[in-house]
């Protein structure tokens, strides 16, 4: 097997003057990948552009960049030097800025392939080929997508069959969609963590703050339900899908014991759809008697709480619970 080098960059942002703009968030997603391509043998590489420079640089009126300048990218990818680049792109304000890169890694390398993937271009995959610097769109899940194209670039793999991958044939581009995703959760490898300045991420204080340092996790995928607000099925899917208690928790005594964490923010859209596997994480937490303070920030179903899984809930340390109303208007409800 050839031994491929493969950078990860999560780009600079542009912001207006006066933004909240938060802490910066852990891309756990790429952490993901890097984890899946460590596994496969590759020499990875994480160039996070805004947590290595959080200094802000007026552009033009009213606009700032914030992250690593374009001459300090360039000079990165040069001195690492991969064969391949991913480039993160979660949201259609950043397309411009994840091009810049694109064109960057080009002109250090014009050999090098380049692919862009996130919730925008796994929901628009045409979009992301309309610039000649990146030659490949991931759709959706990538951690299966990642390996077979390295599969394919080695010549193990037809690029026509792969799932989930938008490219260039014959100047038409094509798009396989996503189709397959990974049933079996417990099988992904933790997060690549220690590929990160993880430490500075742990810090910052978010509106539900209790405890620090905290870090993010995920303990399931997909979603049944089809709420007007969510766009998180073009990456996960509609099929709920979860890891057991035991990994979960394991994986949490893991960020206790490596890196101090005392708090963590689980990022599912819906962890409470199996009631009885969020009661079975809680028992776990408990019966451990792992010492940690938990939140879900990014919503969940109120309509699969009760009392006894709220109480379970803070016993094993949750402090803090978002709840994803669609609305309260019963015509938009009905209509």
């Amino acid at each position: 097997m050839i031994k491929i080098k493969i950078l990860f960059i999560i780009p600079p942002n542009t912001f207006f003057k006066g933004d909240f703009r938060g802490y910066i968030p852990f891309p756990i997603g790429i952490a993901y990948l890097a984890a899946v391509t460590e596994n496969y043998g590759c020499e990875t590489f994480v160039l996070d552009c805004m947590i290595e420079d959080e200094s802000e640089k007026e552009i033009s009126g009213n606009q700032v960049h914030v992250g690593l300048r374009w001459e300090e990218i360039g000079k990165r990818v040069k001195e690492i030097n991969p064969d391949i680049v991913g480039i993160s792109c979660s949201y259609s304000a950043q397309y411009e800025n994840a091009v810049k890169v694109a064109k960057i890694v080009k002109e250090v390398n014009r050999k090098a392939i380049t692919f862009i993937g996130g919730s925008y271009h796994s929901a628009m995959p045409k979009d992301g080929l309309k610039d000649e610097n990146i030659d490949y769109v991931f759709i959706g899940e990538a951690e299966n997508t990642i390996i077979d194209v390295l599969d394919y670039l080695q010549g193990n793999k037809d690029l026509a069959k792969i799932d989930g991958i938008a490219f260039r044939q014959d100047k038409e581009i094509i798009v396989n969609p996503k189709t397959k995703f990974i049933d079996n959760l417990d099988e992904m490898p933790f997060p690549a963590r220690h590929l990160f300045k993880f430490e500075k991420y742990t810090m910052y204080d978010t509106s539900y703050t209790i405890r620090k340092p905290h870090a993010t996790m995920f303990t399931s995928r997909g979603c049944p339900y089809d709420c007007t607000f969510c766009s998180i099925h073009p990456i996960w899917g509609y099929k709920f899908r979860a890891r057991s208690p035991k990994s979960v928790v394991d994986e949490i005594e893991f960020l206790e014991k490596e890196y101090g964490i005392k708090e963590i923010y689980f990022l599912d859209d819906i962890i409470n759809f199996d009631r009885n596997r969020m009661m079975a994480i809680c028992d776990e937490i408990i019966n451990r008697k792992v010492d940690i303070k938990f939140v879900t920030p990014n919503g969940i179903r109120v309509d699969r709480l009760d009392r006894e899984l709220l109480v379970k809930m803070k016993e094993a340390g949750c402090t803090t619970l978002m709840c994803s109303v669609e609305s309260a208007d019963e015509f938009i409800l009905n209509k």
